[in-house]
């Protein structure tokens, strides 16, 4: 399942969630913030307020309750589940990459008028054919690097089981 939390929230909902003896899992990534005079490398949420949970449905209840979370996020008014395979492809492309990128898997008729065709400051699908990148077909979006190209597969898990 996917948690929506309050912003800036998911370290502190993380380590809630641990001490309940949920697993969860934060992708983060790496961003190198420059300073006046020094840089300083941070770990940042890669799905901002968002945090990924594997819990029976039955410990849904328990996960609202915790200080920070604020619902599931629901497709057709049913909690969205996000199969293990992009969980573990998620996992799998941030330990191979550094410094990743996200972009919403749109085509340009998908978004809600001209102005953010026109003005958008996104990459394009097409400007990524030559990077390294997953589809995370579930989630909607692409994760990528522009730093090499190579192909990525998503691991298949033959027990259904998950690792995080």
């Amino acid at each position: 399942y996917v948690v929506y939390n309050k912003a800036m929230c998911e370290k502190n909902v993380v380590n809630l969630l641990s001490k309940k003896q949920s697993r969860n899992y934060r992708p983060v990534q790496k961003v190198e913030n420059d300073w006046r005079d020094w840089k300083r490398t941070t770990l940042e949420t890669l799905f901002p307020s968002f945090v990924f949970v594997h819990i029976p449905e039955s410990e849904q209840k328990q996960v609202v309750a915790v200080s920070g979370v604020l619902s599931f996020i629901h497709w057709r008014e049913i909690p969205a589940v996000i199969p293990d395979e992009e969980i573990m492809s998620i996992m799998q492309f941030l330990q191979d990459h550094d410094q990743v990128k996200l972009i919403r898997n749109r085509q340009p008729d998908d978004y809600l008028g001209a102005p953010h065709k026109l003005f958008s400051t996104e990459p394009t699908l097409q400007s990524l054919q030559n990077a390294t990148k997953i589809e995370l077909p579930t989630l909607g979006y692409f994760i990528y690097t522009p730093y090499k190209a190579e192909t990525v597969t998503m691991p298949r898990l033959g027990n259904g089981s998950i690792a995080f």
